[in-house]
Parts: C-alpha cells; structure tokens; sequence
C-alpha cells in the first residue's frame, strides 16, 4: 500500500505548480472525458477544491467545454471535453516540459 501511495505522489503535480496542474487535468480529460471532479482529484493527488480551481480556470480560458449526457439517467453526468484551443495548450505545455 505504500507503494502505491509514493507512485501516486510521484505523478501528481507539484502543489505550488499550476502549468503541470493544468496539463495533468488536460491529460486525464483527453484519455477519459467522463471524469468527475473528486475522481479528477484523486487521480491527481490534489485537494477537491484545487482541482475545482483547476478545471473552471480550464472552462474560463475556453480549453475545455462540458457537456452533460441528456440521455442517461444519471442527470449529473458531465463530459469534459478538450476543445481546439485546449488540445494546443496541452501541446504547448507537454513541450515545455
């Protein structure tokens, strides 16, 4: 259990680090757009409400869109979806790396 703790922490970004963040959460949305924010999170190693941060600075820059899914039942479900610009960001900041 350990283990799997400190390869968590390793591939979590840097708390004080918001580009590695912001290219963690567009990462995670390209493979699997129908993440929640607390899975989002844990994914991440980051708190509830850093992620939420994240991901509505995301929304702002218009990098990511949502979409809900209208014919599940489950009416909170969203997809958060990588819009152009987002997918060129996520380039910009994989090189930068």
């Amino acid at each position: 259990m350990y283990e799997q703790d400190v390869a968590a922490r390793a591939k979590a970004p840097a708390h004080g680090d918001a580009e590695a963040a912001r290219l963690a959460v567009l990462r995670l949305l390209e493979q699997r757009p129908d993440m929640s924010q607390r899975e989002l999170s844990e994914a991440l190693g980051l708190s509830l409400g850093k992620t939420h941060y994240v991901l509505h600075s995301l929304l702002d820059h218009g990098l990511v869109k949502v979409g809900n899914f209208r014919r599940s039942g489950n009416k909170l479900a969203y997809a958060y979806v990588l819009t152009p610009q987002g997918l060129r960001e996520k380039l910009r900041l994989t090189r930068s790396f």
